[in-house]
């Protein structure tokens, strides 16, 4: 068996009550943290929390998903992924491969980015467009065109687009330390500023940090006032809106400081 236990936003108390007990009664937990991260709890957090070792893979294992669908064919094994599970075609590409070994597979959700957004922002769920990741510019003169050309798709549409800020695997002594290695993290001001130099016709722009965290922090206006703007420690995502219902201007102007 081959349960995927998502562990929600923020720390190791996101769990659902129904994922700590997938957890407490498997015989080996694995784990990754390169589509997302726990900002507050390292591995090590986990572990005591639950009473349990786990192994945190890289991405060529769960591309590949060799040793955890081995083990799972002859034991119980539950699989760690902050957020929701399925919610990357990485986690849906494993249990594909896993069920055509004939393992049985089972998710275990917990809270997303993907909806948790809305309630720290007040931007309406079915106003959503596609979403899409910004990956960090780590060539000088190159700028990935596809998440831009995503904003200006869901624009032209009149719906709001969630954008994922990237998360790196940087040399000791930068980035944050946050699970086993040292991490570096997309901020939503520098994201902002990418959008504001982009050929996006984008008029608003609203950076989130922290989900899950009481220390949620929402702030919204032009992309250069969020370009402008110190959101602290990760992590960050950016929603670029559309047009806004009165109830999501209001929301906005209430509670993330837009001015207009």
């Amino acid at each position: 068996m081959l349960t995927f236990v998502g562990l929600g936003l923020y720390d190791e108390r996101d769990v659902t009550l129904k994922g700590r007990d997938a957890i407490a009664d498997a015989d080996s937990a694995y784990a990754e943290f390169y589509t997302s991260v726990l900002p507050a709890a390292p591995v090590e957090d986990l572990e005591e929390f639950h009473g349990t070792r786990i192994e945190v893979v890289d991405r060529d294992e769960v591309e590949s998903g060799t040793r955890v669908v081995d083990d799972a064919e002859d034991s119980n094994v539950v699989f760690l992924v902050g957020g929701d599970p399925m919610v990357s075609t990485t986690h849906a590409d494993l249990r594909l491969r896993a069920h055509e070994r004939g393992v049985e597979t089972r998710v275990v959700h917990a809270p997303s980015a993907s909806t948790a957004v809305c309630g720290a922002t007040g931007l309406q769920n079915y106003r959503f467009g596609a979403s899409t990741t910004l990956p960090f510019d780590d060539h000088e003169g190159w700028e990935p065109e596809s998440p831009f050309e995503r904003v200006a798709e869901n624009l032209e549409r009149d719906l709001h687009t969630l954008v994922y800020l990237d998360i790196r695997d940087t040399d000791a002594g930068e980035g944050v330390s946050v699970t086993d290695g040292r991490r570096r993290f997309m901020r939503a001001d520098e994201a902002a500023a990418r959008l504001r130099d982009s050929d996006v016709d984008a008029p608003l722009a609203v950076g989130v940090a922290r989900l899950g965290s009481d220390d949620v922090h929402v702030f919204a206006g032009t992309p250069d006032e969020v370009a402008s703007h110190d959101f602290g420690s990760p992590l960050h995502l950016l929603v670029v809106p559309a047009s806004l219902h009165p109830v999501e201007e209001e929301s906005l102007e209430t509670f993330a400081g837009l001015e207009r």
